[in-house]
């Protein structure tokens, strides 16, 4: 049984000579391999690996028919991912050359021994498995930093470029087959943000220092036309496991939507709190736990209170002591986003001790988590109604 796995390998031998065959097939078979078929000629070899599918083709290179062994490799090797080792009584220089073209994974010379044989096959089988790993491994990162939202370009230890993702593409304005080869200063220019002037790239510094390199907002400017685009985030060498220096990697992230959202938001505070601050009505921004973080002039003017007593104090204290409860289920429906705002009629604790009545409204500004940041109060004065109503308004 082989050492790869519990499943027994599947191996096409290419031999014409019968008794040769015959001999490889048995020590196939003790050394725990299965044989899946002999082929003698180019053609039927190739007919066999697309029917049997083996994991490893046995090939002599003078096989019968129009075809030699190498050719026949070079067939199999560019139609399917399947190793050859190439057996065979030929050693001179001119098919060593013939033959290394194809990437055997092994080549040994008759007459062969037993042992060597189940070497040159175990360690072909295992390096193809290996290579195949890797070749996965490789996929799956190319696949993922292809989908990454920020631009990654790696280098080699010169710092030439070597992979770009479309992102980076996008960003530099050159495709990856016009930035391969080059220096990623060429490529990637960054200059700085206020005198335009080119920066020292940050790539450049990794590998030479070997450290990670942040990369402080700065501009990249395109190859082609288009203006520059913000960028930051950084750079740094990669190494193997023994501390080698492979090259290096540099992640850009655009900053131009982030701008543009932080832009958004900044006007839009400037319009709440413009609007916050010149209310007709009075206005609070209230903490979970009750107290004044911010307050407008019109509900200290509502209060007979200074902006100054009114911050940091408790939402109770607008409230006279006959009226300082607040509706705790009321409060918790508010914060379990069962309502969208609650509503409550109060006198209010005027610094005259003026018995004035207001209608308090709370709504809740919220977090992603739908939970409560703080509450936004709007107090109105209700006296009008409640003259109407029939009720003192003083006292």
């Amino acid at each position: 049984m082989s050492n790869l796995s519990d499943k027994k390998e599947r191996i096409l031998v290419v031999e014409d000579e019968g008794v040769i065959a015959m001999d490889l097939v048995q020590n196939l078979g003790d050394f725990g391999y299965e044989v899946v078929g002999n082929a003698v000629s180019g053609e039927r070899a190739l007919a066999l690996a697309r029917e049997m599918k083996p994991d490893l083709v046995l090939m002599d290179i003078v096989i019968k028919g129009p075809i030699d062994g190498i050719e026949t490799a070079r067939r199999i090797r560019a139609e399917f991912d399947v190793p050859v080792v190439f057996l065979t009584a030929y050693g001179d220089e001119a098919t060593l050359d013939r033959a290394k073209k194809t990437a055997p994974y092994g080549y040994l010379l008759k007459p062969y021994r037993p042992d060597a044989l189940r070497a040159a096959v175990c360690v072909a089988l295992y390096k193809h498995q290996l290579e195949k790993q890797l070749g996965q491994s490789e996929q799956w990162f190319a696949k993922t930093l292809h989908c990454v939202s920020d631009g990654v370009i790696a280098t080699d230890p010169a710092g030439r470029v070597s992979f770009m993702n479309p992102v980076a593409e996008r960003l530099t304005g050159l495709e990856g087959a016009g930035a391969l080869g080059r220096k990623v200063e060429e490529v990637c220019r960054l200059l700085d943000e206020h005198t335009r002037e080119v920066k020292p790239h940050p790539l450049v510094r990794a590998l030479a220092s070997g450290l990670v390199t942040d990369i402080e907002t700065s501009l990249l400017a395109p190859a082609g036309e288009g203006p520059p685009v913000a960028v930051d985030d950084g750079a740094a060498p990669i190494r193997d496991r023994r501390g080698a220096l492979l090259g290096g990697v540099l992640v850009v992230r655009d900053l131009t939507e982030r701008r543009s959202v932080e832009e958004a938001l900044r006007r839009s505070e400037e319009r709440f709190h413009t609007a916050f601050d010149h209310a007709a009505i009075g206005m609070a921004l209230v903490s979970t736990d009750g107290q004044l973080l911010q307050t407008n002039r019109a509900l200290g003017e509502l209060l007979g209170r200074s902006e100054t007593e009114l911050r940091g104090a408790r939402l109770e204290s607008l409230l006279h002591p006959e009226h300082a409860q607040i509706d705790r289920a009321a409060l918790a429906q508010l914060d379990a986003d069962e309502v969208p705002s609650i509503k409550l009629e109060k006198l209010l604790a005027h610094k005259s001790a003026s018995r004035l009545w207001g209608l308090l409204c709370l709504s809740a500004v919220r977090g992603s988590d739908r939970r409560p940041n703080y509450y936004i109060l709007q107090l109105h004065r209700i006296e009008e109604r409640k003259r109407a109503d029939g009720q003192a308004v003083t006292a």
